[in-house]
């Protein structure tokens, strides 16, 4: 909980506020506390921001490349990923050529090879578990 003076509020989160809805508790306690200090203050329930995550951390051009050569087998994708980044058969940069993005490379790159979304998606899936089970436990403490 927070006491914002700009906006004469008390915010709190939801998780927050439903932890303060049980009498005698310590949120409870805390939110009592808070409105006897600042009386005219209103409570107001604030919705927390979530940052939002890069599932594909560590795919850069490097990864793409070695990756690419690893599960390339006639040559062709390679070729495609070198074209799209601007460079020559070897790998080397092409004067004056055209390049795409990154987004745009990432997002042929993924359409090329599924099996990494389906590999950040294991991932993301234990991460949640781990989070779910974190607030499990700071609502019981």
């Amino acid at each position: 909980m927070t006491i914002n003076y700009m906006n004469n509020t008390i915010e709190m989160s939801k998780s927050e506020a439903k932890a303060a809805g049980k009498y005698d508790s310590e949120k409870f306690k805390e939110l009592q506390t808070l409105k006897a200090a600042e009386p005219t203050f209103r409570v107001v329930i604030v919705k927390s921001t979530t940052k939002k995550r890069d599932h594909f951390k560590g795919l850069d051009f490097k990864y793409m490349e070695s990756y690419i050569q690893a599960h390339d087998e006639d040559g062709s994708i390679i070729a495609e990923f070198y074209e799209l980044r601007g460079l020559d058969e070897k790998g080397q940069k092409k004067e004056f050529a055209a390049t795409a993005s990154y987004g745009v490379i990432k997002m042929w790159f993924l359409a090329r090879f599924p099996e990494i979304k389906a590999m950040s998606a294991n991932i993301d899936g234990i991460l949640d578990k781990v989070r779910k089970d974190r607030e499990v436990q700071r609502d019981v403490a």
